[in-house]
């Protein structure tokens, strides 16, 4: 697939690419957050998220970006989800909520902790844990999913991963960002959403954080 994505990122199997560090997803005006990569994407900026000129900010109570036709991960039955975000406290404020497509996916933040848990959905969920030491700086996160191996990353590093056959779950619905369940919001910052219909594997998760990296304050 060719793509968009801006220098240096993978772009083979990319169908999502929203990065509000390139002017060509936002230019800073209006209330879609647009896709880079060849998918008819649009995140709509719901109740008006702070635009900082790299990332979004969300204030915990209102204010999301709802993703519109992102399609069925299960079709290949493998996908990555990468995820660039940051708190605005010492803990998470709420759970869920940097990236949530149920049933497939959530990038889980857990409740008055550091720690973030990344979900699957297989029939139930499965999850894979990380947690960084602050979590109100910047970090790379990163689930991939491939015929039931899954392995997650914080900042390119492998953390853990587990292995056995399963099947994803399919859908087609919306993908929100700053929003999980309906009512668990964001206090906090995400710059950057990637998602590939494939298993990105390490050396390309770690050329991804490269490439991203000097945008933000690590």
């Amino acid at each position: 697939m060719s793509a968009n994505a801006g220098p240096d990122i993978v772009e083979d199997g990319l169908v999502c690419c929203l990065d509000a560090n390139d002017p060509k997803s936002y230019n800073g005006n209006g209330s879609i957050w647009y896709d880079r990569s060849n998918e008819s994407l649009e995140g709509s900026l719901d109740n008006s998220p702070l635009f900082t000129g790299k990332s979004f900010n969300f204030n915990g109570i209102n204010q999301k970006v709802q993703v519109t036709g992102l399609p069925d991960l299960s079709a290949n039955n493998a996908f990555t989800v990468e995820v660039w975000a940051k708190s605005d406290n010492s803990t998470w404020n709420d759970f869920g909520y940097l990236a949530s497509r149920r049933n497939q996916f959530v990038i889980h933040p857990q409740q008055s902790s550091r720690e973030v848990r990344m979900y699957f959905h297989t029939g139930g969920w499965g999850f894979l844990t990380v947690t960084p030491n602050d979590i109100e700086v910047w970090h790379q996160y990163v689930l991939v999913f491939n015929a039931g191996y899954r392995e997650i990353y914080l900042d390119g590093e492998s953390i853990s991963s587990a292995s056995s056959a399963l099947t994803l779950t399919s859908t087609t619905s919306v993908m929100n960002i700053g929003l999980d369940s309906g009512s668990r919001w964001l206090d906090g910052d995400v710059g950057c959403v990637r998602i590939y219909d494939r298993l990105i594997t390490t050396k390309e998760v770690q050329q991804n954080y490269n490439a991203t990296k000097s945008r933000f304050s690590l």
